[in-house]
């Protein structure tokens, strides 16, 4: 458990998560996949997220956060496989072929851009990344569900 912190800092650091959080994953996954993932579960869950956070702020302007620290290693674990096993080089995508993920564009040596001569895709990390997002919302949601909220803080 965390030392308790004041609940508007709380707030600023999820904000600033968030926005971090959708901008790192919108500029590694420069597709139209990701940009679709994005904007039909990310951007509604993180709205969610941020309505309801600002609403309690609101609600417990003088209160103070506690949270668990152990849940924050599993969400930024599930963020950075999350960016890692998102589509990123589609060339061809609209025609029918799969994307290849972040991490196999990393690694690759051939290039991935072309219709032609296309390496097999790595469709392990490719079926894994739709698990890895539902867990990511999962432990995020889990994490600020958990937080407890000192309405009347003591001063020690």
């Amino acid at each position: 458990m965390s030392k308790a912190i004041g609940f508007r800092k709380f707030t600023l650091f999820v904000i600033f998560y968030l926005f971090a959080s959708l901008t790192v994953y919108l500029a590694t996954s420069f597709s139209s996949p990701s940009w679709i993932i994005a904007f039909f579960t990310l951007l509604p869950f993180y709205g969610i997220c941020l309505i309801s956070i600002s609403w309690v702020t609101l609600k417990n302007r003088n209160a103070k956060v506690k949270y668990f620290k152990v849940l924050l290693l599993p969400i930024l674990v599930l963020q950075i496989l999350k960016i890692l096993f998102s589509p990123a080089s589609c060339y061809g995508w609209n025609q029918g072929k799969s994307c290849y993920s972040l991490i196999q564009s990393i690694f690759s040596t051939e290039d991935l851009r072309t219709l032609s001569s296309t390496p097999p895709h790595w469709e392990i990390v490719e079926s894994l990344f739709p698990i890895v997002l539902v867990l990511y919302i999962i432990s995020l949601a889990t994490f600020l569900l958990l937080i407890q909220i000192q309405k009347n803080p003591t001063v020690p």
